[in-house]
């Protein structure tokens, strides 16, 4: 019998065991199969807490106040934790048919900082949101149906992104000690492509081939589509718009991805190819900035041999980085990595450098050109079962000419950042 492509269990096809431990994310939470006639009900969870040091631009600045020079700055040390719950169940009837949910619950970022360590202002702020939550129905021969807030195929079926070491290297954690960088610049991976509402489909695997296809109608997400007026704006069902903040939003996405895997003589080979393109909010204002709709190849590849791993992956076209959309006449964004881990039991090393060129600020009078680098290195030890320590670390810079990317009265057009971060992770 083929093998089924259960939901959510497709990115284990991120290239095999080299991809492992990207399982421990939301969007590869495990699916197990359930018998005939039976359903398994599950709540998992994860506490990840990590103690880091970080140095970038931004860590330190001189300002002006009451007409003198002043220096403000950040320590170089710090703590990073979060949690999350994955409420999920599947099942499958006598006749083979299976269905199921799962959701992924957060919390957004503590900002009662100011108010005094372990106060009730502080605790409050913390509150939980939905990241992921949809339904699943599919069978063996015919693959499987999503509904709901899911990623799409090109984040399911990815290649080559070499996120299975310590925390995800620059889709990870250890980046938030290096302020205003963002090396991960992929429109796969992210909120902004698997929190809006879609309907996708996995097809099974015939041969080592795979495709899926997926549809959003717009940037919706938990509560939409929305009944809100069509003045002044922000209706999830927004077609075009007076109000700015509607012009930057895709409608009518479209994903398309196809893949191989396959063992050749001891090596394995996965490779996937796919295209992701949109519709816009218009501007309906006369004369006013106009956007461009998504339109990006997004493809990767990668060689496995004896728990060895090396590979790349690239998104290029129409954005401006991640899911953000290019205004007309702006330059098309490239962004391309590299990357390789060794897999030993329960050791993982791994790294991966990333390089992007995007237009940046979509309000310069010319486009602008965004420029950057980031490296990642790490190691993950799991030494009991649901338990992994790691460290990881990262640097990165950008430059923007012509833009300010500094604080305070410095000037710059380039920042830089490092960070470091030893982490436990407990997932059961």
């Amino acid at each position: 019998m083929r093998k089924y492509l259960l939901a959510g269990a497709a990115t284990l096809s991120l290239a095999g065991a080299a991809q492992a431990a990207q399982l421990e994310t939301g969007s590869g939470a495990i699916f197990n199969r359930a018998e005939p006639g039976k359903a398994i009900v599950r709540l998992d969870a994860q506490i990840t807490v990590m103690f880091g040091y970080g140095s970038n631009s931004n860590d330190n600045a001189d300002t002006t106040v009451a007409g003198q020079t002043v220096n403000v700055k950040n320590n170089n040390y710090g703590m990073i934790m979060y949690a999350r719950l994955y409420p999920a169940f599947d099942a499958q009837t006598p006749g083979g048919f299976r269905y199921g949910g799962f959701a992924e619950i957060r919390a957004n970022n503590n900002t009662g900082g100011t108010v005094g360590v372990g106060t009730a202002g502080q605790r409050t702020t913390n509150t939980l949101y939905w990241n992921r939550a949809f339904g699943y129905v599919g069978g063996d021969s015919w693959g499987t149906v999503r509904f709901g807030m899911t990623d799409g195929p090109a984040s399911l079926m990815q290649v080559g992104t070499f996120q299975n070491f310590a925390d995800g290297g620059w889709n990870g954690s250890a980046p938030g000690m290096t302020v205003g960088i963002n090396a991960f610049q992929f429109p796969i991976n992210g909120g902004y492509e698997y929190s809006s509402q879609k309907i996708v489909y996995l097809s099974p695997n015939f041969s080592g081939f795979d495709v899926g296809f997926s549809f959003a109608p717009s940037t919706a997400t938990h509560q939409g589509s929305d009944g809100s007026t069509v003045i002044p704006g922000g209706s999830a069902r927004q077609a075009s718009s007076l109000q700015a903040t509607d012009w930057n939003r895709y409608t009518d996405m479209v994903e398309a991805t196809a893949r191989y895997r396959g063992t050749f003589g001891g090596f394995g080979v996965a490779i996937n190819a796919g295209y992701i393109g949109s519709n816009v909010v218009k501007n309906a204002t006369p004369g006013g900035t106009q956007f461009d709709g998504l339109s990006i190849f997004d493809g990767g590849a990668e060689v496995s041999y004896a728990g060895f791993a090396f590979g790349g992956h690239v998104s290029t076209g129409t954005f401006n980085g991640n899911m953000n959309l290019s205004a007309k006449g702006q330059k098309t964004t490239t962004v391309w990595n590299l990357g390789a881990s060794y897999t030993n039991g329960p050791w993982v090393v791994g790294t991966h450098v990333i390089n992007w060129t995007r237009p940046g600020i979509q309000t310069a009078a010319s486009p602008a050109s965004e420029r950057g680098v980031g490296v990642a290195v790490g190691g993950t030890y799991s030494w009991a079962p649901g338990v992994r320590t790691f460290i990881e670390f990262v640097w990165g810079e950008k430059t923007e000419k012509g833009t300010d990317l500094r604080l305070g009265n410095a000037v710059s057009d380039n920042i830089n950042g490092t960070g470091l971060v030893i982490g436990q992770a407990f997932r059961w």
